[in-house]
């Protein structure tokens, strides 16, 4: 009558990659999502390098990828995006999953994982006008300015999620709590 599903083997492609300060401000990493899996990469270079070219310009290293992290989600990563938030000492992670959920997440160093900061969904029936399945994919993007961010609801509408100014270690970036009523948030 039930069914289990259980994952044998990690994901293995890559569907979505940002850059962005996940330790800390000092070193960008390359943050990578494939389904439930996020890693974490740092670039370093293989070996110190003199060699020069014909025209005596030094020639860059050959560079590594070096895997520091490792974190398993519960739900399929549809969109990735990142807010520098300087103040707090790394930047924070958009994750969209399926029907319109949306997590922002932190590295927190004192457990050596991912915390999740805040989290939205969009998940009323009004929104999905009758429909129960949306082949529709929730992408975020992000303001450059870092003021806020737009997520793409069931493939026509927009929930807009505006980011506080004066983030401190101990502030919420966002401006919406989580259990706060967004709806004024969404543009039709």
């Amino acid at each position: 009558m039930y069914s289990i599903a259980r994952q044998t083997h990690p994901a293995t492609g890559i569907e979505h990659s940002v850059s962005c300060c996940f330790f800390n401000n000092d070193e960008p990493c390359l943050v990578t999502a494939g389904a439930n899996i996020i890693k974490v990469f740092r670039l370093y270079p293989e070996a110190d390098s003199k060699e020069v070219n014909a025209a005596g310009q030094p020639i860059p290293p050959k560079m590594k990828l070096e895997c520091l992290a490792t974190y398993t989600l519960w739900g399929s990563v549809m969109s990735l995006a990142v807010v520098p938030a300087p103040s707090m000492g790394r930047d924070l992670l958009l994750l969209s999953f399926r029907e319109a959920k949306l997590s922002v997440v932190q590295y927190d160093p004192q457990v050596h994982n991912l915390v999740t900061l805040s989290m939205h969904y969009f998940e009323e029936d009004d929104m999905k006008n009758g429909w129960t399945t949306h082949p529709h994919i929730p992408y975020i993007r992000v303001d450059p300015s870092g003021r806020c961010c737009v997520m793409l609801l069931y493939g026509r509408k927009l929930a807009v999620i505006p980011f506080r100014k004066d983030c401190g270690d101990e502030a919420d970036p966002l401006d919406a709590k989580p259990g706060q009523d967004l709806k004024k948030n969404v543009s039709y």
